[in-house]
């Protein structure tokens, strides 16, 4: 397409050259933007899994106090 002549092909070669400029630092921001995402993602997966640590541990902590209640 860049052999057309006037505007079109002007246009269409200067596309290409944008393109070409332009192609690492958008691969860069897609790929911050991809590590951005799976981070907060992970944060909320480890938030989720401590809180049902705490809440089993506490659990067995009660269970474990109420036990020594009752042999007392």
């Amino acid at each position: 397409m860049s052999e057309m002549p006037g505007p079109l092909g002007m246009l269409s070669k200067m596309s290409g050259r944008y393109v070409a400029f332009y192609a690492d630092d958008l691969a860069a921001m897609l790929m911050e933007d991809f590590l951005t995402e799976t981070v907060k993602d992970l944060q909320k997966i480890e938030n989720k899994a401590r809180k049902e640590e705490v809440t089993e541990e506490t659990k067995e902590l009660a269970e474990d106090i109420l036990g020594v209640i009752k042999t007392f």
